[in-house]
């Protein structure tokens, strides 16, 4: 019997990301682009991250949560705005 490789997943609001954004002070083009990556991510009508202990896997990268955030969700999606904004940034 083979176990999951992940622990769990989060569904991705877009209400969530727009949270994220602003509170990052990214602009409303930036949101647009962070959730057109995600969509791309997932194969599911509602976009999910899939992650294990400290860490998610996004577009073939690990990104370590944020644990000073109280809740999984902010864990994850704080991280992966941050990842998104390098990317963008760096190309």
């Amino acid at each position: 019997m083979h176990k999951n490789m992940f622990e769990g997943s989060i569904e991705v609001k877009k209400v969530k990301i727009r949270g994220c954004i602003e509170h990052n002070k990214h602009s409303k083009e930036f949101e647009t682009y962070v959730w057109e990556q995600i969509k791309e991510h997932t194969w599911h009508t509602t976009p999910r991250i899939l992650y294990l202990l400290d860490a998610f896997l996004f577009n073939g990268h690990r990104i370590k949560v944020d644990s000073s955030f109280e809740e999984l969700e902010e864990q994850i999606l704080f991280p992966l705005v941050e990842h998104l904004h390098k990317k963008k940034v760096n190309n």
